[in-house]
């Protein structure tokens, strides 16, 4: 059983950022693998504020570790704390349909960026920009009118190295405050 505790006197908001991971040892060792030098900052910070939802977005988290250490195993953790756990692909954010956007608040870029017809109106670094804002998007579906939705999505980007991150550097977003902004 994994949870995230109240300290003495902490109120539910204050337990989001200030709260303390208690969970199995093993667990706790694996995420320390996994966050490394910002195991502290991810599992008081960041996971307690990704799962309230109702405070609306949060900044996205790009995990870079080796192979098989579980970057998918925390993501599928994550999605296990939803209804009806299931992820969006990055392939929700640029491609021509947005099936995955109505399903799951997070949206997992795993090693890289798909190719899509969508880029030739929306750059990646434009399309991440509008969805970690969050706010108002249309999903579009095939033979269906768009579906008008509020968002305000959990991304997360999953890799073994820091080359999926190099797509900001190289699209539209040229200028130092676009580039720090990303």
């Amino acid at each position: 059983h994994l949870q995230w505790q109240l300290g003495h006197g902490e109120s539910p908001g204050q337990s989001r950022a200030h709260g303390r991971w208690r969970g199995p040892r093993d667990v706790d060792q694996w995420l320390q693998i996994l966050f490394g030098k910002s195991y502290e900052w991810m599992v008081t910070q960041w996971i307690p504020h990704a799962l309230a939802f109702e405070d609306g977005s949060v900044c996205a988290v790009s995990i870079r570790a080796g192979e098989g250490v579980g970057k998918k195993l925390f993501v599928n953790g994550l999605a296990e704390c939803l209804e009806n756990p299931v992820t969006a692909s990055a392939e929700d954010m640029t491609g021509t349909y947005q099936y995955g956007l109505l399903k799951s608040p997070f949206i997992v870029v795993d090693e890289g960026w798909p190719v899509s017809d969508r880029y030739a109106k929306n750059n990646v670094a434009d399309v991440f920009r509008r969805l970690v804002t969050g706010g108002h998007m249309e999903a579009n579906q095939r033979y269906s009118a768009p579906i008008s939705m509020t968002i305000a999505p959990r991304v997360i980007i999953t890799a073994n190295n820091n080359s999926i991150l190099d797509v900001f550097n190289s699209t539209k977003a040229t200028t130092i405050d676009d580039q720090r902004a990303l």
